[in-house]
């Protein structure tokens, strides 16, 4: 399910779309620069996430 990307003010939609890339590609993204995290497991990385979604 590909949609177009786009430009969005919508914060919630924004943060919907981090999640979602988050829970695809966790160690990806925690790292910021294309190269997957190796120093933690992605369960240890999605606690971290599931913590950041409910703020």
């Amino acid at each position: 399910n590909l949609t177009p990307a786009r430009i969005t003010a919508d914060k919630t939609a924004a943060r919907h779309s981090g999640i979602r890339l988050l829970q695809l590609s966790p160690a990806v993204i925690a790292c910021g620069h294309g190269t997957p995290s190796t120093t933690h497991s992605s369960d240890d990385l999605m606690a971290l996430f599931n913590i950041l979604r409910q703020e």
